[in-house]
């Protein structure tokens, strides 16, 4: 567990004590798929470190359109902010494949944080990093076509997986909801991209075969 805490920018460069301290006020959950972590308007009393397994974090607009805002996987980290707040969680956390996090509860974390200049630190990092990723997530869904929004996801995860040919975390379904488009316009981008020789498809790996041309689409040229 010390390892998976510590691949999470939230908890570099910590000693072992601090480590055991955090470990002393957390708890383990073990959620199956679909299980609900918590929905929005709830009170946020702990944030939690995926152990295992893998979640969605999303809103559901007033027409019951479902939009994903992020996946978590092993490391992630999920609710830090309403956490520091004092907020009630901002969005709804569900688990798209059985789950094992780690609770941690808010009270001891803050109590923790007074005391600890390098976890204070690590703690405006991480909040930096969701915000850049929250900005890519507001570009692409204003800025550009769902083709755009595709181009980018798949070189995006190209450079996360380091590897041209790269296993989509999302089926089809979910990927619709996460570009905020239904799945038969996302199933057409696909197609397209295969018949331009950009990428191949196999199940949910992905192979980029033309990668400047992937960037050109990304780009909109």
């Amino acid at each position: 567990m010390d390892k998976i805490l510590r691949s999470n920018v939230f908890f570099k460069n910590l000693s072992n004590e601090d480590i055991a301290k955090i470990l002393n006020i957390s708890h383990k959950i073990e959620l199956d798929n679909n299980q609900i972590l918590f929905t929005e308007g709830s009170l946020a009393l702990n944030l939690f470190i995926v152990l295992s397994g893998k979640m969605k974090v999303f809103k559901i607009s007033p027409s019951g359109k479902e939009q994903i805002l992020h996946i978590m996987t092993s490391g992630d980290l999920i609710a830090e902010a309403p956490m520091f707040a004092g907020l009630d969680y901002p969005a709804n956390a569900q688990c798209i494949e059985k789950c094992t996090l780690l609770a941690i509860d808010r009270e001891g974390f803050k109590n923790l944080i007074i005391n600890n200049p390098n976890l204070t630190m690590n703690i405006l990092s991480a909040v930096s990093f969701r915000l850049r990723n929250f900005t890519s997530l507001i570009e692409a869904l204003s800025l550009k076509e769902v083709s755009g929004r595709l181009a980018s996801y798949l070189l995006y995860q190209k450079e996360a997986q380091k590897s041209s040919k790269i296993e989509l975390p999302l089926t089809r379904a979910e990927l619709s909801k996460y570009f905020g488009t239904m799945p038969e316009t996302l199933s057409r981008i696909f197609t397209k991209f295969q018949n331009l020789n950009i990428i191949s498809t196999n199940n949910k790996i992905v192979t980029i075969l033309d990668e400047e041309g992937l960037k050109k689409q990304a780009w909109g040229i």
